[in-house]
């Protein structure tokens, strides 16, 4: 378990674990970030392809991994997809905002209680204060927040995954992200951010 110096500004309305997923076109970085009281822990870390997920026999047969084994309500927070930064609208768009929708799919199958979608510069103002973050900004909060171990942490995630899925780039980005993501949900109402535009979905029975 990696976890945190004391925070605050914490969303008391919120569960006390989120997976966060950043998603992508053909794979989805997801990380568990539990909290008691005011301490976060960074669980679980992991990066993994969507696409076969697509059938509904699949999507009953598998979990996301990032909860194996993990039992306590949860809540999932995934980056929605914006335009805000150039991207094209094309295959790549439509498979990344396809993949969101089918994470959150698994992730209400695995037990997910609420769901929250984040724009990109909602998470990052929420988890760090600016807007356009650069990865290196996002790899300094995520230590400062879980500390050196964390960051080793996502590293190791992120060999495993470009040698078991022979990736050409590292997951490493994705991985932060999807940490920042979880965080970000936590902090929702740190600096202005407005929970209520975020929580997309909640379960009635949610605890």
């Amino acid at each position: 378990m990696r976890t945190s110096g004391e925070l605050i500004c914490l969303d008391e309305s919120i569960p006390d674990a989120i997976v966060g997923c950043d998603p992508g076109p053909e794979y989805c970085a997801f990380a568990l970030v539990t909290r008691q009281e005011n301490k976060l822990t960074l669980a679980r870390a992991d990066y993994w392809p969507v696409a076969n997920m697509l059938s509904d026999t699949a999507l009953y047969d598998k979990r996301l991994p990032v909860v194996y084994g993990f039992s306590k309500p949860f809540g999932f927070a995934f980056e929605k997809m914006t335009m805000r930064y150039g991207a094209i609208p094309g295959a790549t768009t439509f498979d990344t905002c396809r993949n969101s929708g089918v994470a959150l799919v698994a992730a209400v199958l695995s037990g997910a209680k609420e769901a929250y979608g984040l724009g990109t510069s909602d998470w990052r103002v929420a988890f760090g204060g600016a807007v356009n973050m650069k990865d290196s900004e996002v790899r300094r909060e995520i230590i400062n927040v879980f500390g050196e171990e964390a960051d080793k942490y996502l590293r190791e995630r992120s060999n495993f995954a470009k040698a078991a899925y022979k990736l050409k780039d590292p997951a490493t980005p994705h991985l932060r992200d999807a940490v920042g993501v979880a965080v970000g949900a936590f902090m929702m109402k740190r600096r202005g951010v407005s929970a209520a535009v975020r929580c997309v979905w909640r379960d009635s029975d949610a605890q």
